[in-house]
């Protein structure tokens, strides 16, 4: 969910992970208030509750991975290898 407050923003990862707003999006974290952890946890959280309450599962679509494509350096940060582990 790129609306949650820590999600990546274009201030830590460039390209366009979220709009840029004037003024800035108050519920945004940017700097020392932004936490990527709690976004990674959030989207782990809601992996496993996609997975196991709402019956069988066809197909798994994680969108997004033109994110950690624009900043390399910073694609371990989003811990994609451990999510799809997790699936």
């Amino acid at each position: 969910d790129w609306k949650h407050p820590h999600a990546p923003n274009r201030e830590e990862w460039g390209g366009n992970p979220k709009p840029e707003y004037n003024p800035r999006e108050e519920l945004y974290k940017y700097g020392e208030e932004h936490d990527l952890q709690l976004y990674v946890d959030f989207m782990k959280n809601q992996m496993t509750e996609l997975l196991t309450k709402y019956g069988p599962i066809a197909g798994i679509w994680l969108d997004g991975i033109a994110v950690p494509r624009s900043t390399p350096e910073k694609v371990d940060e989003l811990k994609i290898q451990e999510l799809y582990d997790h699936i």
